[in-house]
């Protein structure tokens, strides 16, 4: 479990380091924007893929619910695999369409360590339950036990008071 984790949070974090620099330089270089152009991408396109590069990095970290969690990954893998594609067909040299799937891994990596930390976490939540709910048959058990130990006397008290 411990493992798991630290898989998960180093790898989120490097996702999340290159998504802050990439989403810094989409929002306001200069050399971007002519990358930009380059590829074949509207302006506003690179507004926008910063701005949604800023959101998917708060779904990563947040406390958010798994669904949106869910989506930040897939929107990531989209940008990822679109940003090789796009650096392929430009004729952009290897480095360039190798960065992408160098964090395309590093995501991969952070979205299967997720959900098996998530589902640890599950069979842990359902081994306390089950632990809670044994124990309370225990207890449950045992004031049934008192109660039918006691239980008599008081119905004999009981009917002797109705005599």
């Amino acid at each position: 479990m411990k493992k798991t984790k630290i898989i998960y949070w180093v790898s989120t974090v490097i996702v999340c380091l290159a998504m802050i620099f990439s989403s810094y330089s989409d929002l306001f270089s200069d050399d971007v924007k002519t990358a930009f152009v380059h590829l074949g991408f509207p302006n506003y396109f690179r507004i926008q893929l910063g701005i949604m590069k800023i959101i998917g990095i708060i779904l990563l970290v947040g406390p958010i619910p798994t669904r949106f969690k869910e989506m930040a990954y897939s929107g990531f893998a989209i940008t990822f695999v679109t940003a090789c594609i796009a650096h392929t067909m430009s004729g952009d040299p290897i480095a360039n369409r190798a960065a992408p799937l160098v964090i395309l891994a590093f995501l991969l990596i952070s979205y299967f360590s997720f959900h098996k930390k998530r589902s640890v976490t599950h069979i842990q939540a359902w081994m306390y339950l089950e632990h809670c709910l044994t124990k309370r048959e225990r207890v449950s058990y045992s004031i049934t036990e008192y109660a039918l130990q006691t239980e008599p006397n008081s119905i004999n008290l009981q009917s002797e008071r109705q005599k």
